[in-house]
């Protein structure tokens, strides 16, 4: 994983960012800071069973790379498999 925090944005809104960490998770979210409110622009590749995930916001820039087990990697399979029958029962409802 690698992480690039913008420190400018996250000084400027710091309060906000502490606020929203304890309304989320309460007490626990003392001494946390918790941006929901990020506009990314998120890419990501899918190589070989691995899978790259990139977010670059006004916070920074976070990537992460994963090895997909072949379990996951099935998983997501029937996850689009679902979605694509779904899909394909609304275009014949349309017609």
């Amino acid at each position: 994983m690698y992480i690039n925090l913008n420190k400018k944005y996250i000084e400027k809104n710091k309060k906000k960012m502490e606020k929203e960490s304890i309304k989320e998770m309460g007490n626990d979210g003392k001494g946390s800071l918790l941006n929901i409110d990020v506009e990314d622009i998120v890419e990501y590749e899918f190589d070989n069973g691995k899978i790259n995930l990139n977010s670059d916001s006004n916070l920074g820039y976070v990537s992460l790379d994963y090895q997909m087990s072949d379990g996951e990697m099935m998983e997501i399979v029937r996850h689009m498999r679902n979605k694509a029958n779904k899909i394909k029962e609304l275009i014949k409802l349309a017609d």
